[in-house]
């Protein structure tokens, strides 16, 4: 299990595309969501991933959603379905709570 915060992340991945997925439900996302995200909810994942997940093989893919729960089951679902490798995903501790804690900026729909 990968998690970490961003400042590491961003650190360790200096020249890989990383993809920042939001696994929250869509009305959620479109209230507000970090800039450049793609909007890919749990309940999608879990009726079945491997349509809807995106498989750049030189991406990074950062998993976010309100608080960390739902990225957390997100990268379990991802890993135990041999979608993505672990090395290729990380959660985002915290959330989009800690990221506008930070004072990171967010946008609406």
């Amino acid at each position: 299990m990968h998690i970490v915060k961003l400042n590491i992340v961003i650190g360790s991945l200096k020249g890989v595309l990383m993809i920042i997925v939001d696994v929250r439900e869509a009305d959620e996302f479109e209230k507000e969501h970090i800039i450049g995200s793609i909007n890919l909810p749990l309940s999608v994942l879990l009726e079945g991933a491997q349509n809807h997940f995106p498989t750049l093989p030189q991406a990074h893919i950062l998993i976010m959603c309100r608080s960390g729960k739902r990225s957390q089951q997100a990268f379990d679902i991802l890993v135990d379905r041999d979608i993505l490798d672990e090395d290729k995903m990380t959660v985002f501790v915290g959330g989009l709570l800690r990221w506008k804690q930070e004072g990171n900026p967010t946008c609406a729909t």
